[in-house]
Order: C-alpha cells, then structure tokens, then sequence
C-alpha cells in the first residue's frame, strides 16, 4: 500500500520530488537520444546532409550557445513594403504589420512566431533592407 502525499512530511516530499525530477530528466534524455537517432538514420537514408535539412528547416547548425543579443548580430532590420518608415529589428514583439503581411498577404498560418520557420525564413528574407 503506497502512502498519500498528502500526509507526507515536507522533507519526504522534497526527496519524492527530486527522485521523481531524475526519473523525469532521464526519460527525455532517452527520448531525446531516440528522436536523434531515427533522425540520423532517416538523413543516412536520403541523399542530403544534415547541413542540408536544417538549411531546409530555416535553422542554422549551433555552435554553442547562443544568446537573443546575437540572434541578431548581422544587424537585419525587415521593412514594411507598404510603409517604408515601419521596420522591425528581428527581436522582441513582432510588429502586427509583419504578423498581416504573412497572414494576409501571404497566406502564412502560424502559432508561434519565429524568424527561422521554414515557411517565415524566406518571406523575411525579402523584406531586408539592403
């Protein structure tokens, strides 16, 4: 018979909790490890690199970590074709004239917003200023 947790004393409960953040930490490894896996034996299967499907993906390989400062060290600032006087840097709240132009425009559908969406990627691309 398994004790309530509720009747549990805090520091009993604090070992269930770290014991249960291992056992939760392990799995996702493992699943991580097979995810990594099937991808790689999917890419070995195909005639393209890896450089080749995250390039596809909009991604670009990590070399370590990153930070949001460098996200946008290249210094890309997109520009409303409607409105030459509107731009945005890449970073922070997207500016809902971006969010109509893909939506509208564009017909792009999306959930989250990110600039390295296989589908976003490329119509940002033609909104740089040169």
């Amino acid at each position: 018979m398994t004790k309530d947790i509720s009747e549990m004393q805090p520091d009993e409960l604090a070992k269930h909790i770290e014991e249960a953040q291992k056992i939760l930490q392990k799995k996702k490894d493992d699943e991580l490890a097979k995810l990594a896996a099937d991808i790689s034996a999917a890419i070995k299967k195909s005639n393209f690199s890896l450089e080749e499907v995250l390039e596809q993906l909009g991604v670009a390989p990590s070399l370590g970590k990153s930070n949001k400062a460098a996200s946008n060290k290249k210094g890309k600032v997109y520009v409303n074709p409607n409105n030459q006087s509107e731009t945005w840097g890449g970073a922070g709240r997207v500016p809902g004239w971006l969010v109509s132009y893909l939506e509208d425009v564009k017909e792009i559908k999306f959930d989250k917003f990110s600039i390295k969406h296989p589908l976003i990627a490329p119509e940002l691309a033609k909104l740089e200023r040169k």
